[in-house]
């Protein structure tokens, strides 16, 4: 998902995009319990996890 991807929730602009892009950047310093929760949801560490690995 590109970074300035915008979806609108019952009329209101979100931005995943920017979140996930964020959320990888700063990946090493999350709590191991937020990275935990993360993977639970499905979190892609990299755009391209099957050949990079997680961080």
């Amino acid at each position: 998902m590109p970074r300035t991807h915008i979806e609108d929730v019952e009329g209101d602009p979100v931005k995943p995009g920017a979140f996930i892009s964020n959320v990888r950047r700063r990946a090493t310093r999350l709590s191991a319990q937020r990275r935990a929760h993360l993977d639970e949801l499905g979190m892609k560490w990299w755009p391209d996890s099957a050949s990079r690995g997680d961080p």
